[in-house]
């Protein structure tokens, strides 16, 4: 990480991945487009920064848990960080391509 992403809550997922994707460094932006790190990878590093930083555990108390709890479908801090971290791989990877 070359910058700390838990100063602030994002308002929105896209917000969100486009906070994460910059605060990735260079070598983890090309590990994953190369397919080296996944989701389940960043499980326990990045998403457990993101569930502890951004308030997954709190259920509702900001409109990125009300928009992910939809994207989800329930309050569960594990699979809503894990949405954060798929579309920001898909994201990364759709970027890279020419």
């Amino acid at each position: 990480m070359k910058t700390d992403f838990t100063k602030n809550v994002p308002h929105s997922i896209d917000e969100g991945v486009n906070t994460l994707i910059g605060c990735l460094e260079e070598s983890e932006l090309r590990a994953i487009k190369n397919g080296e790190l996944s989701a389940i990878d960043l499980h326990h590093g990045l998403g457990t920064d993101i569930r502890n930083a951004w308030g997954l555990w709190e259920k509702e108390q900001n409109s990125l848990c009300k928009e992910l709890a939809k994207e989800e479908g329930g309050y569960c801090p594990d699979g809503q960080s894990n949405v954060l971290l798929e579309k920001m791989i898909e994201k990364i990877k759709t970027e890279s391509k020419p």
